[in-house]
């Protein structure tokens, strides 16, 4: 499996102050009182993308249950809408960014209409990477927080309702779901266990997100003093966090193995997972490949209904000792893992070649979807060939998996 462009996050934002005081997006509301929608999505690089109509336009949308509600630059102006504040977000890689907020008189989702909801305007600096996946804008939480949504994965498709009794829920397993007061993300709490010790946390579930599951290094910071509940793997200094607002700044990273990871109940073990520099941890789509996820934003429940005889082995396989970033449209070394390569990696070397995958001409978009022109990475060893940032000299170095 080649995971070597896991960690090219697209944007994933979470609202922070407007103004001179917190603004709200929780307004807006869905036209029809009583309805059971599926709703299909197109799954991009596990990004969950639906379409929806604007003014009896076609559009493309992505599902991100940890952000609000959102329309891109080009589509704000198309639409000549009207601005009614400015304000300030922060995307997943923790960089901080000012936004415009509106309101829009109706979106159509399947035959939902969603009237007057509030939302952002995503800086320009988001257009590159929603241009490559084709994206409009996000359907956040702001316009899901009066609904029940189910995620099935297996089927490729959203189930949104007004009434949990649509959907069968009354067998499966779930705990109390918190909301955020401004745009209503979903939090729930996952437990991480080694042998007899445990320690339980919030997190966000972010279906926008990349992956099972990303650290923050704030809860890494939190657990040191505590019950040893993950193992250290590997450390390094750098940056592979890219989000709307641009690339994270270099910091301390942890490459960690979590024993025992659960929710609700179900058990995945052997976790391996990457500190990152975004503000908090979060679950991502990677979760809904392994169970029906729903999320009843009326009664603050979440329910995960894990299917049957899956396979969780990948959440297992171990990054390799450098890790790729993607930075002013080039692929280069972001971190370096491996104490022993260092003399030999820079941080900032240009990857041109990782195994059989060729890097050296592959547009901005490529890199970002993750295309290879290889056969992909398999094995515990490879080759990589890197342009060094110093000399511009070009070198091979071997390579294994941490």
């Amino acid at each position: 499996m080649n995971k070597l462009l896991y960690f090219l996050y697209l944007p994933f934002l979470s609202l922070a102050t407007f103004a001179q005081s917190p603004v709200t997006l929780n307004q807006g509301d869905i036209e029809q009182k009583h309805y059971l929608q599926k709703i299909p999505y197109q799954k991009t690089k596990e990004k969950l993308i639906v379409g929806v109509t604007i003014n009896g336009k076609a559009y493309r949308f992505l599902l991100d249950t940890g952000a609000p509600f959102a329309v891109s630059n080009k589509l704000y102006k198309e639409l000549d809408l009207h601005p009614l504040s400015m304000g300030e977000v922060t995307d997943q890689s923790g960089t901080k960014d000012s936004m415009i907020t509106i309101s829009l008189p109706k979106l159509e989702m399947g035959n939902l209409s969603f009237v007057n909801t509030r939302g952002i305007v995503l800086s320009e600096a988001a257009a590159k990477a929603f241009d490559c996946f084709g994206i409009d804008g996000v359907i956040g939480s702001n316009m899901l927080r009066n609904s029940i949504v189910q995620f099935d994965d297996k089927n490729s498709q959203m189930i949104i309702t007004d009434n949990p009794r649509n959907l069968d829920l009354k067998r499966t397993p779930y705990q109390d779901m918190k909301l955020s007061p401004l745009q209503s993300n979903p939090y729930i709490v996952v437990i991480l266990k080694k042998g007899k010790e445990k320690t339980g946390g919030e997190i966000l579930f972010d279906c926008g997100a990349d992956g099972f599951f990303q650290m923050a290094m704030g809860t890494y910071s939190w657990l040191q003093g505590r019950p040893e509940v993950t193992d250290k793997i590997a450390a390094g200094k750098g940056s592979f966090d890219w989000g709307i607002n641009g690339f994270a700044e270099d910091q301390q990273q942890f490459a960690l193995s979590i024993p025992e990871f659960v929710v609700n109940d179900f058990r995945f073990n052997n976790v391996f997972v990457l500190t990152t520099n975004a503000g908090e941890s979060r679950i991502g789509a990677g979760l809904l490949e392994y169970g029906k996820t729903t999320l009843d934003y009326q009664q603050r429940r979440f329910y995960f209904e894990p299917y049957e005889n899956m396979d969780t082995g990948k959440l297992s396989e171990r990054e390799w000792a450098i890790q790729p970033a993607l930075k002013d449209d080039k692929l280069v070394v972001g971190i370096i893992w491996d104490k022993t390569l260092e003399g030999k990696v820079n941080l900032g070397d240009e990857v041109l070649k990782f195994g059989d995958n060729d890097y050296r001409s592959m547009s901005f978009c490529k890199l970002m979807l993750g295309e290879s022109k290889g056969t992909g990475i398999n094995g515990n060893k490879t080759v990589v060939e890197l342009k060094d940032v110093k000399t511009g000299m070009i070198k091979t170095v071997e390579i294994s998996r941490l």
